[in-house]
C-alpha cells in the first residue's frame, strides 16, 4: 500500500471507524511487514503510528473490562491474533530474532510450501509446463494466442474465427495444477481465475453459445467479466453455479465429499439436481455428495479467501481436514497412527512458512504428534 493509504488506515483504526474489510486489510500489511528481513518503512511518521496502533490494540485488548467477562479460553483466531500483536511489537522494537533463533523451524526435514506451477494443455494434445515456460507468446493456433505475462500470469487474445478440435467442437483447453502449485490466468472472455494446489479447469479456447460453461475440480477464486446476455457457468463436481458478473470461491475436491460455494460479491445460483439456492454476498452455499440437499450459511468470506491472500485460516476444523490442505499445498502424504480424538482447532498461518514450524503449532494445538520424513507426515495420537 502506498504511504497515505497505510496512514489514513491506521488513523480511521485509532478512530474506530475502519470497516472489517479494512481492518482485515491492515492486519495484512503489517503481517507482510514483520516478514520482510528489515523493517521497511516509508517514513518516520509511519513507523510512529504502526507503534501506536499496536500498543493502544494491545491495551484494549488486554485491559478493558469486558474481557473479563469473556470465556478464560480465547477462541483460536482471537489467540492468533493476539500472537500476531506481541510478535509484531517485538519485530517492531527489538527487530527479527537472530538467525540460530529464526531458523530453528526450518530444519533439514522442512518441506518447503509450494508455488506458481502449472500444465497446460491444449486441444491438440500438446503440454505447456507454465513454470518453466519463457514469458511472451507461448502458443499461436487458430486464432488464439496464449500469452505468459511478466507476473506469471496466463492470458488469452481470441479473433473473430472459432477454433474447432478434431471432431468440429469448439477447442478446450486444460490448466492442472499440482499438489504444491497455484496459478493465476485470464479466460478469453476477460475473466480471472485463481487455482489452488491439485486442481483442474477445463474451457473453451473462445465461449461460443448461450453460455460460458467451465468444468472445475478442486478449488479456485474467480473474477468473472460481466455478460448477462453470455451466463457464465461452473461445473464443480456435482454442482452447477450459474453467475452473470461476479466475485466468487468455490472449493470442489474429492476427498473432502463436499462442495462449498461462497459469494463475495454479486449473485450466482447453486444447482444440484431438482435444488436450487441463490446466494447474496457474504452467504455460503454446501452441498455433500451423500444427499442432494444444499445448506445455506452466512459467513465472512476472508476464511474462504484466505489462501489467495498467502495464509491458512483454519476454524474449529478437525486435524484430519486440516491435513487435506497442507498434503495439497506442501504435497506431502498424510498417514495417521492410532484411535485418538481429533478435536477441532484453529489458527491462521503463512502459507510461505515451512512445513515443520506450522506442524509444531498444530501439535501445540491438538495433542496430536506429527512426524515428518521426507515427504510423508504421521499424524499419532
Amino acid at each position: 500500500m502506498k504511504q497515505e493509504d497505510v496512514l489514513a488506515l491506521l488513523k480511521r483504526y485509532e478512530e474506530n471507524t475502519c470497516t472489517k474489510a479494512e481492518k482485515k486489510l491492515l492486519l495484512q500489511w503489517l503481517a507482510e511487514q514483520a516478514e520482510c528481513d528489515e523493517p521497511v518503512w516509508q517514513s518516520e511518521e509511519e513507523r510512529t503510528a504502526v507503534r501506536e496502533m499496536l500498543y493502544h490494540r494491545l491495551d484494549r485488548t488486554l485491559f478493558t473490562p469486558k474481557w473479563y467477562r469473556r470465556k478464560a479460553v480465547l477462541r483460536p483466531v482471537a489467540a492468533a491474533c493476539l500472537l500476531c500483536l506481541f510478535s509484531a511489537l517485538a519485530w517492531l522494537y527489538a527487530g527479527r530474532q537472530s538467525t540460530d533463533q529464526y531458523e530453528k523451524f526450518y530444519t533439514s526435514e522442512a518441506v518447503d510450501p509450494g508455488s506458481s506451477a502449472a500444465l497446460l494443455t491444449l486441444a491438440d494434445g500438446s503440454t505447456i509446463r507454465l513454470d518453466e515456460a519463457d514469458n511472451g507468446l507461448l502458443s499461436n493456433k487458430n486464432g488464439v494466442m496464449i500469452k505468459k505475462m511478466d507476473n506469471g500470469e496466463l492470458v488469452y487474445e481470441v479473433d473473430e474465427s472459432i477454433p474447432l478440435d478434431k471432431d468440429g467442437n469448439v477447442a478446450k483447453n486444460t490448466i492442472s495444477i499440482p499438489r504444491g502449485g497455484k496459478y493465476q490466468l485470464t479466460l478469453p472472455d476477460g475473466s480471472k481465475v485463481w487455482l489452488n494446489s491439485g486442481s483442474t479447469l477445463v474451457y473453451p479456447a473462445v465461449f461460443v453459445g448461450k453460455t460460458r460453461t467451465v468444468t472445475l475440480t478442486g478449488e479456485a477464486y474467480f473474477e468473472v467479466a460481466h455478460n448477462r446476455a453470455q451466463p457464465f457457468i461452473v461445473q464443480a463436481l456435482d454442482n452447477e453455479i450459474e453467475v452473470t458478473g461476479t466475485h466468487f470461491n468455490i472449493s470442489a475436491y474429492h476427498d473432502q465429499q463436499q462442495v462449498k460455494t461462497t459469494l463475495v460479491e454479486g449473485g450466482v445460483i447453486v444447482s444440484k439436481n431438482k435444488t436450487r439456492l441463490v446466494l447474496t454476498p457474504g452467504q455460503q452455499a454446501i452441498s455433500n455428495f451423500e444427499n442432494d440437499e444444499i445448506e445455506k450459511l452466512n459467513v465472512d468470506p476472508f476464511y474462504a479467501l484466505a489462501w489467495t491472500k498467502g495464509y491458512f485460516v483454519f476454524e474449529d476444523l478437525d486435524i484430519k481436514t486440516i491435513m487435506n490442505d497442507i498434503a495439497r499445498w506442501y504435497n506431502v502424504d498424510i498417514e495417521y497412527k492410532g484411535k485418538g480424538n481429533y478435536k477441532k482447532i484453529g489458527g491462521t498461518y503463512l502459507r510461505s512458512k515451512g512445513l515443520q514450524e506450522l506442524l509444531n503449532h498444530l501439535e501445540a494445538l491438538s495433542g496430536a504428534h506429527f512426524q515428518l520424513t521426507e515427504r510423508r507426515v504421521i499424524v499419532s495420537m
